[in-house]
């Protein structure tokens, strides 16, 4: 089932993912990639609960401002919920399900390791 996206990605540089925010009852799709070179990374939920209009995204920041070369989801152990992985630059980042909620919430800086730029891909 294509989902149409209230925000704008290019085609050729996104990536996608299932995951779940602290305190959702569905699912969304995480969603990373570029428009004009300007990075975009968020959290949509797949349909809106509570009426017709399209769900809204929450808009996750790299602090470095770099773009999003890869991201995984890791459900936790306890709950449905998961945390969010992504790497900018050299630089992993993380977003515990809780620190998803909220517009334009910044990931924490977990590690910086030269390795990891440009990589396109995080094993879960």
């Amino acid at each position: 089932m294509p989902l149409d996206l209230p925000f704008d990605v290019e085609e050729v540089t996104y990536q996608s993912c299932i995951g779940r925010q602290s305190g959702g009852f569905i699912n969304g799709i995480y969603t990373s990639g570029t428009v004009r070179g300007k990075a975009q990374l968020a959290c949509v939920p797949l349909f809106n609960l509570t009426g017709n209009a399209a769900p809204m995204p929450t808009r996750l920041i790299l602090s470095n401002g770099d773009l999003v070369s890869a991201i995984a989801p890791t459900r936790n152990r306890t709950t449905t919920e998961t945390d969010l992985y992504a790497i900018g630059g050299s630089t992993l980042f993380r977003w515990g399900a809780d620190e998803q909620v909220d517009d334009n919430s910044v990931g924490k800086s977990i590690m910086v390791i030269p390795y990891f730029r440009g990589q396109r891909h995080l094993v879960h």
